[in-house]
């Protein structure tokens, strides 16, 4: 019985003694106040310089022109240094591909092909070939291609696409 009376002696002391600690740590963060000699903090910035912005003037956005399929064999005007797109259907996975020709007046800014969105896994998909150009020469441009494969002879019965460009 003496030994289960200092168990429970032992736990009040226990508790009391943090009781006590909390109080005492309670009481010395509520009580602090400042004195008089603290410093009242300053902020510190660097002055505000004033900020001049100009509005600019709003630039006309030309819309790129694009040719495909049903232009072919067709005559156009357009002007020096103006850029232009042309995108022809084509699915290289059947090994035709399309192979293309520029004048000297062309200037080829990209050539580049996009396969056609299509489920995950399946194979054999077109795609779109896309030749952005800008009509750097003046004069009678001409743009054109053959659709064939790489392997096989000219024959002339391929599938061929061309346009003229009147460059002012």
């Amino acid at each position: 019985m003496k030994q289960d009376t200092r168990m429970k002696q032992a736990t009040v002391f226990v508790v009391a003694l943090m009781a006590v600690l909390a109080v005492s740590l309670f009481v010395c963060g509520c009580t602090e106040s400042p004195s008089a000699g603290t410093p009242t903090p300053v902020p510190t910035t660097a002055p505000v310089q004033p900020t001049i912005t100009s509005t600019p003037k709003p630039t006309e956005v030309v819309p790129m022109k694009v040719f495909n399929e049903t232009d072919n064999g067709s005559e156009v005007n357009i002007t020096k240094d103006s850029e232009f797109s042309i995108r022809l259907e084509e699915n290289p996975t059947t090994g035709f591909q399309w192979n293309a020709t520029l004048s000297s007046g062309l200037t080829l800014l990209s050539d580049d092909y996009r396969v056609n969105e299509h489920p995950q896994g399946m194979v054999g998909v077109g795609g779109i070939h896309s030749w952005n150009i800008r009509a750097a020469g003046t004069g009678v441009q001409t743009f054109s291609a053959i659709y064939a494969r790489s392997w096989e002879n000219v024959t002339g019965n391929e599938t061929a696409f061309s346009m003229t460009f009147r460059v002012e």
